[in-house]
């Protein structure tokens, strides 16, 4: 990994159409994503369980979280995608792996990993 991806960050947004996918119990797969010159994969589920599923590859390592759904708030995509959406921001240095998420502002941190 260069010396550029020794920190970053990625945000995105990620939700469904239907207006109560956090709370439903239905399975949701919102797909990975990718970013190669950082580094870093993130795949994000949400399970009928209501449990969000957040696996992240960063830095060489490899974390898993688990969030229910239902304690993030939700809010529109701001590209118009979905009006329930949920953002996700992944912050990331030598040390630590921080995962954030968040429907409005602010958004609140959900874990913290030390690498």
């Amino acid at each position: 990994m260069s010396d550029s991806s020794e920190e970053g960050t990625v945000t995105f947004w990620f939700g469904d159409e239907d207006h109560d996918w956090t709370s439903n119990q239905n399975s949701y797969d919102f797909g990975e994503l990718e970013q190669y010159d950082a580094g870093v994969k993130v795949w994000i589920v949400k399970n009928p369980d209501g449990q969000l599923g957040i696996d992240v590859g960063v830095h060489g390592h490899s974390l898993r979280h688990e969030e229910s759904a239902k304690s993030g708030p939700t809010g529109p995509d701001p590209q118009g995608r979905f009006t329930h959406g949920m953002c996700f921001s992944l912050v990331w240095n030598p040390k630590s792996v921080m995962l954030h998420l968040g429907g409005r502002d602010p958004m609140r941190r959900v874990a913290t990993f030390q690498i």
